[in-house]
């Protein structure tokens, strides 16, 4: 049915495109790669050189056994494009939908593209070929024959990524040079600061780099990579230690930059100088680990996790300088109780001594106990001696305010005597 209608819409530009326009000099031709290999893609492109061409159509063969087609791209802005493949033949037919951008000049219609079946041997030739090719101006239809697109199948990259040569002008590495043997060392004195190296690879195909040829006092890895054209890639190293400057004194710092727990808090804060210190840390913390950070790079820290017991713990930290001295540095770690415990105490048995009967006391006459006459109060202004009033008080408490009346009576005939 597409093809149908493209075929319809061919046939009404024809008959409606103005005429006087003739591709007399049009020319087709079918462009890609001289070569290619065996399971890889190959892109071809359709190409029409004229002028005023509003449609184009052909056929394109192929070997099959060779080549398996897997698509197409339009290339050609404002065309429509219809391609019919089968087996070893794709037919199509590419129009200006528009009337509005013929073809002047060179342009790409399209582009296809194939996969090199696997097993083609080195030096065949794949072939696609334009048949029956054919442009039109809408006015007349004209014929410009065949185009051919060849390749030639070369083989695949080479995986060989081997040496062929190693070469160190101012040192000795050992053991002596192999393709197969990837890994060598070497020592060189202290005037010797950098590795004069060069290598070269079997196949021409593959590239050979060289990294840190540059070499400080120890040890250092100086690398050849070799990658093969394939894209795979091989390693040679050479560990080459440098010795140190005849002149040089080793460092006798053993101190720490930094004292580091990783959990709690040191107390009192750290001081390189300062060696002992003192953690707290929750029941629930089983284990402890602390770290240090010399102050000079080459003296080593050496620390150790320790397990916990409820109370104190004692961790230690040893810096070692580079001339061997040796600086300790200690954590008094205190793991608390748990809670709603306490810390076990063993108290001493105490064992009592023998009883005794008691010896009876001689008996001593009684001493009587001296009376002690009570205070006689003065007297009140209003000629009541203190005692009767505190007694009258303590009367009026006893028989309640009803026996007032009374009382005040009593008072005023103590008065009146």
């Amino acid at each position: 049915m597409k093809k149908a209608i493209v075929a319809l819409a061919l046939l009404f530009l024809l008959i409606c495109l103005p005429s006087g326009i003739f591709a007399a000099t049009a020319t087709a031709s079918i462009t890609g790669p001289a070569v290619c290999r065996a399971g890889e893609s190959l892109s071809v492109d359709v190409v029409v050189n004229a002028s005023g061409i509003y449609a184009a159509q052909g056929n394109l063969v192929f070997d099959s056994g060779l080549l398996s087609y897997t698509g197409s791209t339009n290339k050609l802005a404002g065309w429509a494009v219809d391609l019919e493949a089968s087996s070893g033949q794709i037919r199509f037919l590419a129009i200006d939908d528009q009337l509005a951008a013929p073809i002047n000049g060179s342009r790409r219609l399209f582009t296809l593209t194939f996969t090199v079946n696997a097993g083609v041997s080195v030096g065949t030739l794949v072939q696609v070929v334009g048949t029956g090719l054919g442009v039109s101006d809408g006015s007349a239809d004209s014929s410009i024959g065949d185009a051919t697109f060849a390749a030639s199948v070369i083989a695949p990259p080479s995986s060989n990524n081997n040496l062929r040569s190693m070469v160190v002008s101012n040192a000795t590495f050992t053991p002596s040079f192999s393709a197969g043997t990837t890994s060598y060392t070497a020592e060189v004195p202290f005037a010797v600061a950098k590795l004069n190296l060069t290598a070269s690879a079997e196949d021409g195909g593959a590239r050979v780099s060289i990294s840190n040829p540059e070499l400080a006092v120890g040890g250092n890895t100086v690398s050849v990579t070799v990658t093969a054209a394939n894209g795979a890639v091989k390693k040679y190293t050479i560990s080459v230690t440098r010795a140190q400057d005849p002149d040089y004194e080793p460092s006798g710092n053993a101190n720490l930059s930094a004292l580091e727990p990783e959990v709690g808090i040191l107390s009192p804060p750290f001081d390189p100088d300062r060696t002992e210190y003192v953690l707290y840390l929750p029941y629930e913390i089983l284990s402890f680990l602390a770290g240090g950070t010399p102050e000079d790079a080459n003296a080593t820290v050496q620390s150790e996790l320790i397990a916990l017991k409820p109370g104190a713990n004692q961790d230690e930290i040893t810096v070692k300088a580079e001339n061997g001295t040796e600086k300790v540095y200690e954590i008094t770690v205190h793991r608390m109780p748990a809670i709603g415990t306490s810390p076990t105490t063993v108290k001493p048995t105490v064992v009592p001594s023998p009883t005794k009967a008691p010896t009876p006391s001689p008996t001593q006459p009684a001493t009587p106990t001296p009376t002690t006459a009570p205070p006689v109060l003065p007297p009140a202004d209003n000629g009541i001696s203190a005692g009767a009033t505190i007694a009258i008080g303590v009367a009026c408490l006893l028989v309640g305010a009803g026996a007032t009346w009374g009382i005040l009576q009593w008072i005023r005939k103590r008065r009146s005597i």
